[in-house]
């Protein structure tokens, strides 16, 4: 594999990221790269202690997850955050496990991300997370929605911050 610091600096992060959803073949979608060789940097990274033997799940520790996110460019994470919100709704995750990658990926113009997100607000409503409400209904802005969606999204957003 070139590049082959790079890529397990990157796929690390993916690890981070992914937590439970850290499989090889989801790791080598996010990480553009065959399943072979995401295992094979998933063997060397448990090899050299990186990881927990037996396990391609991020660490339990947050400022390992921290550190191994901040080692590659905040561009690279927010862009790979998007493949992982695309690889987590093709794999029938939450809408507000989806959510936490989105708000921290730049927009795509993606009706789905727009629904994910509303989703996602409306079960943080309901929970009294009204601060997380609020932050996924101003992502779903910045996706943007479609033309007809945005009344009823800006609606919806001051509706949650009153």
């Amino acid at each position: 594999m070139s590049g082959a610091p790079a890529r397990e600096a990157e796929l690390a992060a993916a690890v981070a990221m992914l937590g439970e959803w850290a499989q090889a073949e989801t790791l080598a979608a996010v990480c553009e790269m065959t399943e072979r060789d995401a295992r094979a940097a998933l063997a060397r990274m448990h090899d050299a202690g990186t990881l927990p033997p037996g396990m391609p799940t991020a660490p339990a520790d947050d400022g390992l997850r921290a550190l191994a996110i901040a080692a590659i460019p905040a561009a690279s994470a927010a862009l790979m955050r998007q493949r992982i919100a695309g690889q987590l709704h093709a794999r029938g995750a939450s809408a507000e496990e989806i959510a936490a990658h989105l708000l921290q990926a730049p927009g795509q113009e993606m009706a789905r991300n727009v629904r994910t997100l509303r989703e996602a607000a409306g079960v943080h409503r309901r929970s009294g997370e009204i601060d997380m409400a609020s932050a996924c209904l101003q992502r779903a802005l910045r996706e943007p929605p479609q033309a007809r969606e945005l009344p009823g999204l800006v609606i919806e957003l001051a509706e949650t911050e009153l």
